[in-house]
């Protein structure tokens, strides 16, 4: 059983890393040609150009594998979590909590730690980290059975939220 989500990036930023990739991308392409002295372009720094164009090749490949190579995949040892090319793994057995809302719009998992930086839950007392899990909605069930299927002593709370009113 290995099931993979993608990550859910919001639109803004999704949109802002694109258009920023295209930008450093065509400003690498004025390097390479300044570089090699096309038409009136001409490089007064080679050393300088040379990093610059380096820069901004690898600035958009890392900005856009850090937003749409992130992921959570469900597997028999927990739930890993990498963005870009740095995962980490959660046991299943360390989820405390799942709560979710009552629109099934946002689901959060309370994750058993002994480092610093805990949070200590008013409502239940548990403390834990929190992790939002940001992938599509139509995957949150999958999420939760998962994690009820390999640790049954997980509580699951559906949260009330308050509607704000229409002016």
């Amino acid at each position: 059983m290995k099931t993979t989500f993608r990550y859910k990036p919001n639109a803004w930023i999704a949109v802002s890393s694109t258009v920023l990739s295209i930008i450093l991308l065509v400003c690498a392409i004025v390097n390479v040609l300044r570089l090699c002295g096309v038409r009136n372009m001409q490089s007064y720094n080679y050393p300088l150009d040379i990093i610059a164009t380096v820069i901004c090749v690898v600035m958009p490949v890392l900005l856009l594998v850090m937003i749409y190579g992130s992921a959570y995949t469900l597997t028999e040892r927990g739930i890993r979590c990498n963005i870009g090319v740095f995962f980490h793994t959660i046991s299943y057995q360390d989820v405390l909590l799942i709560r979710q809302d009552s629109d099934k719009t946002v689901l959060i998992l309370y994750i058993k730690t002994t480092k610093q930086g805990q949070v200590v839950d008013s409502r239940s007392g548990i403390q834990a980290n929190i992790l939002q899990v940001n992938v599509d909605k139509r995957h949150f069930d999958a999420v939760i059975d998962a994690i009820k299927a390999h640790n049954p002593h997980t509580i699951y709370e559906i949260l009330p939220m308050a509607h704000k009113e229409k002016k």
